[in-house]
């Protein structure tokens, strides 16, 4: 479902989109949505503007705030515009004055203090009144005092218009799946089983809730007879008819009587797409869902099920924006229906146009999701406002959106070869031959593709995980890592030796996660099956996503984790997982001068800035142009540009060993829970 084709978003938050500026304009949205991009990109920006839209909050239970949502790059490019301009009108006055006038300066403030949110409808069920495509905006000004008011196409009736919007339902997830957002989720699904009747109209809860009631009533009649003698109060116990408290502490229990949130983050957040479609499914309204991160805590080989899940169960009732880091995600495209192919390969319907028309009046289920990916991304030119760009294959920046994200080509080519094997799994199981002879075929097949690795990469790589303990890092490049290490132990190497110097003199091995999300979503497997023989430390940055990654993962599996956290700011908090003689998440150890920019962690304050780059010597960071200052709140500090992470080989191999003095702590945390 595609109801909305196109978004503009103008002042909110990291996006600008005002006067002078690139437009923020979000085209061809298909069923499915998938956004992508660095860390602090934005992306997920664009779902909490729909959000703001439709519900007008920002994240379940969160309104809207002037101070945090209106854009701090505009208020700031605002507040020096204000500047110039009293500098010029007081200058005007004084010039006047002194040829005898006698004016005031006049009160200059800021102007077009205004965040919109636009969105572009497709009208699919033919609304009457309403024409097939129109627009309809939500602002936030000062002349609303920044409550929203919704504002209309021209054309449009302000009543149909109204009633239409009335048919949506938005439902937002965000990256941190906690407790508290479980609770939400509980309560909203009590709401739809108390709307939901049977087919007399009657409602199963509310009459269970009744009879309970006076059950309640009955068996403590003699207990508030006694209190009504004493206080001369009459009072009883009541189960409230839509039981919102008692689904606020409803729990599920899943097999050999476990609760589900004492299993691991994965089962959790499987569970959250089901109960969405629980309660959307039988909705009469447009059902949109904005989910952050789907693939938060997951395996591998469950991202696959749930992408396919997405794909072909659920955007075929509901139009779907996802924000990702993983290559499943990224390398979604469409995979038309027998149905559909049977139009494109008729060569009796000449035009794409034509056939676009046929494949429009099949039904629901002979249709395929169609699907668009987009690049979410900061463009230094503009103060490193938030743009977006679609995904186009036959477009000349493909190779550079790759190389930005490090994974999208190795994502599509892990995605032809598992379609290519399911397609041959398919042949084999419809095929005429004994099951002793399609087990020849399998065997044979195992052994081609295992010939074909065999030529593209040797086993090095998984050797060296058995020999060496594995460093788990956020990052999708590990040169610093790297550099740093044999920096601050004096080994000599160059730009062409160092991945042999590292894998010579270091101790450990490092893999890269591609986020702290995935860090957890590791270390946080329902099993550690496989990695018994292994030592596993995953390390998180110090700044917001790593500190609440890290917490997160013991205060969710808490019976997995040591607690309370162990270690210390200086050498590096960190807790160790049960069970398992040396499988550790750690946090950056935090040299003294950057204490200004941490907050207390063991408290579950989050409010940190501390990459792992910002550890070199700050003054080279500076004089490299590797940073850019930035000011959240009440703390300045420097940013680590997303450019740098790629060409830190290139940047940070010619310093000096003393620029890495501040590394010396984490790699000591290290070999002392490796036991090295």
């Amino acid at each position: 479902m595609d109801i909305i084709s196109k978004i503009e978003i103008k002042h909110f938050r990291s996006f600008d989109g005002g006067k002078d500026q690139p437009k923020v304009r979000i085209e061809e949205l298909k069923d499915i949505n998938v956004f992508s991009g660095s860390n602090d990109s934005g992306k997920s920006n664009v779902l909490r503007a729909l959000n703001l839209f439709f519900n007008n909050e920002i994240s379940p239970g969160v309104k809207f705030e002037k101070e945090r949502d209106f854009s701090k790059i505009v208020a700031n490019r605002f507040d020096k515009d204000v500047e110039d301009r009293k500098a010029i009108e007081i200058e005007r006055v004084r010039l006047l004055n002194e040829n005898g006038g006698n004016e005031k300066p006049k009160d200059l403030r800021r102007s077009d203090e205004v965040i919109s949110i636009k969105l572009f409808f497709n009208n699919k069920n033919k609304q009457r009144g309403l024409p097939q495509e129109f627009w309809i905006s939500r602002t936030y000004s000062q002349k609303n005092n920044f409550q929203g008011e919704y504002n209309y196409q021209g054309d449009l009736n302000k009543a149909q218009t109204t009633a239409f919007l009335k048919n949506f339902q938005f439902e937002y997830i965000p990256a941190i799946k906690d407790r508290q957002f479980f609770n939400h989720l509980f309560t909203k699904l009590q709401a739809y089983l108390f709307e939901k009747g049977d087919k007399s109209k009657k409602n199963k809860f509310r009459d269970s809730s009744e009879k309970f009631n006076e059950i309640l009533r009955t068996e403590t009649n003699e207990l508030f007879d006694n209190f009504l003698n004493s206080s001369g109060v009459e009072a009883s116990f009541y189960i409230p008819s839509t039981l919102v408290d008692f689904f606020r502490t409803l729990s599920v229990r899943t097999e050999n009587e476990i609760s589900l949130f004492e299993r691991g983050d994965g089962v959790q957040a499987r569970f959250i797409p089901e109960i969405l479609d629980e309660i959307s499914r039988n909705s009469a309204k447009n059902v949109i869902w904005g989910f952050e991160e789907p693939e938060n805590s997951y395996e591998s080989k469950n991202i696959r099920k749930l992408k396919d899940e997405f794909q072909f169960k659920y955007s075929k009732k509901y139009q779907i924006f996802i924000t990702t880091h993983t290559m499943e995600f990224l390398a979604l495209k469409r995979e038309f229906t027998e149905y559909e192919n049977e139009i494109l390969n008729n060569k009796k319907i000449k035009s794409q146009q034509k056939r676009d028309e046929a494949i429009s009046h099949l039904k629901n289920d002979q249709t395929s999701s169609d699907i668009s990916i987009f690049r979410v991304w900061k463009k230094p030119e503009t103060n490193n406002t938030s743009l977006v760009t679609r995904f186009d294959e036959t477009n000349n920046a493909w190779e550079e959106i790759c190389d930005d994200l490090g994974i999208i080509q190795e994502a599509r080519i892990v995605e032809s070869l598992q379609s290519r094997i399911e397609e041959q799994v398919k042949e084999i199981n419809t095929s005429n031959l004994s099951l002793k002879l399609q087990k020849k075929v399998y065997e044979q097949l195992q052994s081609d593709y295992e010939s074909c690795l065999g030529n593209l990469q040797s086993a090095q790589s998984k050797i060296e995980e058995f020999l060496k303990p594995i460093l788990i890092v956020e990052d999708v490049y590990e040169a610093i890592y790297k550099i740093a290490y044999l920096k601050c132990n004096n080994i000599d190497f160059n730009k062409e030796n160092i991945e042999q110097i590292f894998s010579d003199y270091a101790p450990f091995t490092i893999r890269r996660a591609g986020g702290a999300g995935s860090v957890r979503g590791f270390l946080s497997m329902t099993t550690t099956d496989g990695y018994t023989d292994k030592k596993i430390i995953g390390l998180f940055d110090f700044d917001e996503e790593g500190c609440r990654n890290f917490y997160l993962l013991k205060n969710q599996c808490e019976k997995e984790w040591s607690d309370p956290i162990l270690g210390d700011k200086r050498n590096g908090f960190y807790s160790k997982r049960r069970n398992h003689p040396c499988f550790y998440a750690l946090l950056l150890p935090i040299p003294e001068r950057l204490d200004g920019l941490t907050s207390d962690i063991t408290q579950g304050s989050f409010t940190s800035f501390v990459a792992i780059e910002n550890l070199v010597n700050q003054e080279k960071l500076i004089s490299l142009g590797c940073v850019e200052l930035k000011t959240v709140l009440d703390k300045t500090y420097f940013k680590i540009k997303d450019s740098v992470k790629s060409k830190s080989l290139e940047k940070f191999a010619p310093l000096p060993s003393e620029d890495f003095i501040d590394f010396i702590p984490l790699f000591s945390r290290i070999k002392e829970l490796f036991e090295i």
